[in-house]
């Protein structure tokens, strides 16, 4: 058991209140991708990142954020906490959401630190 989860996988209290709190303008986001890698269920198969293009504004180039709860409340309840951050990745970089846990973000590659 750590500080980000608990005895049976799941992300602690303590987890949930740091991504809640966390903010583009003060933040890595690759750091905090990271983290969201090694507490994500699944982490290596269900929250990629790759390097690619945007579709719109001029085929910028861009880090390719897909994540996918695979219906796990542990990943349910962290992209809750997402959705609560004031200037997050919700706000800075989301590109869409499908039916089913599916969440697709894209961070311009000048902002990937």
């Amino acid at each position: 058991m750590t500080d980000w989860l608990d005895k049976n996988g799941y992300p602690t209290k303590k987890a949930l209140e740091t991504i809640s709190k966390w903010t583009v303008k003060d933040n890595s986001i690759k750091e905090f991708i990271e983290f969201l890698q090694d507490i994500w269920n699944w982490g290596d198969q269900m929250l990629t990142v790759k390097k690619g293009f945007s579709e719109r504004q001029f085929k910028r180039s861009v880090m390719k954020i897909e994540m996918h709860t695979g219906g796990w409340s542990g990943n349910e309840s962290i992209i809750e906490a997402i959705e609560k951050q004031e200037y997050g990745l919700f706000f800075s970089y989301w590109k869409k959401t499908e039916r089913g846990g599916h969440y697709y973000f894209e961070v311009p590659s000048k902002s990937w630190k």
